[in-house]
């Protein structure tokens, strides 16, 4: 059913009024990271089977197990690893030369950390010639899995409680950006994979691995204000 035009402007004028919300341009950076959200969740859910099933020549019925795989590892870094490792990276007894200096710079740090683990990830899910390999990436995959929530914890630093929902709403409206070219990129690279053959057929994971490395290098230049809270988007930020 097509969406009335009356509608379509409302909900433009809504994307235009939130984005005088962003004051700091590492609020912005971090904004763009969210446009790689709905790529690896498409890579690693909808996407996987069709390409396991092609790849490594097993019925799709089968690729059940590679997923569950993802799922499994997953929930266990969210719910156990991620939560463990934030707490010692902020812990007075941790070693100072791997204790953060606060829970911001905890974030950022761990937000680098697992782009950096999410590119070795669909890198290796590209390139890897066995279903094993394949199996390894996404668990690299997964312990990446954090990015998505330790950004939006980042973006809430720089803006004042007040503005925080209209902030995350904004978020929602660039991953509904990134879904409407992640599905036809995804097949499109797949596509043209499959025409050149050999190692040719990791394409969209190469292609995906290519898309992180460039949201994750954005976070390098993301500077954590000296002031945080309601201050954050009129304090100054580090160098």
């Amino acid at each position: 059913m097509p969406i009335p035009g009356s509608t379509l402007s409302q909900v433009f004028g809504q994307f235009l009024g939130s984005l005088s919300i962003l004051k700091s341009p590492s609020l912005i950076l971090l904004l763009l990271t969210a446009l790689c959200s709905m790529p690896v969740m498409d890579s690693t859910l909808s996407f996987l089977n069709q390409f396991v099933s092609k790849r490594y020549q097993i019925k799709i019925a089968q690729t059940g197990y590679v997923q569950s795989t993802y799922g499994v590892a997953s929930i266990v870094m969210t719910l156990i690893i991620l939560p463990w490792l934030s707490g010692l990276l902020v812990n007075p007894a941790t070693p100072a030369r791997f204790r953060a200096r606060n829970e911001q710079y905890r974030d950022l740090s761990l937000a680098r950390w697992s782009y950096l683990v999410l590119f070795l990830g669909a890198l290796t899910l590209g390139l890897s010639p066995t279903l094993a390999g394949f199996v390894f990436g996404l668990l690299l995959m997964a312990v990446g899995s954090g990015f998505g929530s330790l950004s939006k914890s980042l973006m809430s630093i720089y803006i004042d409680p007040a503005h925080r929902s209209r902030l995350f709403s904004l978020v929602g409206m660039v991953e509904v950006l990134g879904s409407v070219f992640s599905q036809p990129l995804l097949a499109g690279l797949f596509s043209l994979g499959m025409r050149w053959h050999g190692a040719w057929i990791g394409l969209p994971y190469l292609g995906l691995a290519a898309l992180i490395a460039l949201s994750g290098s954005l976070l390098l230049f993301v500077r954590i204000p000296r002031t945080s809270g309601s201050s954050a988007p009129r304090g100054r930020e580090d160098a």
